[in-house]
């Protein structure tokens, strides 16, 4: 028992360094990124794979430079956007093409889902 519990730790361990790795690299992008406003030009529904569910899609666009650049979003919180709507786009200024929707979801929810887990799995394996 000693053994898995210790495995658990560890496990949990780099769940919550991978989510501040991954916060750290979000907030570093942020800071070195400009802000744009792009067009939504597709929104759909796919059925997601990993839970068997239904994901929302939204598909943009932003132009940088008089160069047109795409990109997509996932998740529920893109359900107020319409296709034609304007949508804030942050953007990498050496490289355009590594941009996200600057929503707080689209930033930062895999750091949540990290740390939540890992944070979860220790306070299991601690209480349990």
């Amino acid at each position: 028992m000693q053994l898995e519990d210790n495995a658990l730790y560890v496990m949990a361990a780099l769940l919550i360094i991978s989510g501040i790795v991954s916060y750290i690299n979000t907030r570093k992008f942020i800071r070195n990124s400009s802000t744009v406003i792009g067009k939504v030009t597709k929104k759909f529904t796919k059925l997601d794979s990993t839970s068997d569910g239904v994901l929302l899609v939204l598909n943009a666009e932003f132009e940088v430079n008089g160069k047109i650049y795409k990109l997509a979003g996932k998740g529920a919180n893109l359900k107020k956007y319409e296709i034609g709507n304007d949508i804030e786009i942050l953007f990498d200024k050496d490289n355009p093409s590594h941009a996200h929707i600057n929503h707080f979801w689209q930033l930062y929810l895999i750091e949540f889902v990290l740390i939540g887990i890992g944070v979860g799995v220790i306070s299991v394996t601690f209480l349990g």
